[in-house]
């Protein structure tokens, strides 16, 4: 199998430090770090070395911050989560809120336990 190499016209990313890049049509830099085994690219929105190295020390600990594994939560237990935090206000708020979160779940095309990152937004207009 024949590889194409990148001809110079092409824009390609240039390394330029550790998870620093610069891409090579318009010199802006990037952060390419790898967390919980999935790469995050990032613009960093400067055409500055010393400005990107800097971002990127504010773009790392940013990330560490996220819970990965949110996206794993099923429709099913956001919405039970949901009514907990409603249990303090009026019954008939409560009252109203749980059915909109039954119509929500009886109605959902992919099902109870859909995961929320696998939720698109044409699926929640239709």
């Amino acid at each position: 199998m024949k590889t194409q190499e990148p001809s110079a016209s092409q824009p390609r990313l240039e390394k330029v430090g550790e998870c620093l890049y610069r891409y090579s049509s318009n010199v802006a830099y990037y952060a390419l770090v790898k967390i919980g085994g999935k790469q995050k690219k990032r613009s960093l929105e400067t055409t500055d070395q010393k400005v990107a190295k800097r971002k990127l020390g504010g773009f790392k600990p940013e990330l560490g911050s996220v819970d990965l594994s949110a996206g794993k939560v099923t429709i099913q237990e956001l919405c039970d989560r949901y009514i907990a935090t409603v249990q303090n206000q009026k019954r008939a708020t409560v009252s109203r809120k749980k059915r909109i979160v039954k119509r929500l779940l009886a109605d959902f095309p992919d099902g109870r336990n859909c995961q929320i990152s696998k939720i698109r937004r044409s699926v929640m207009e239709a």
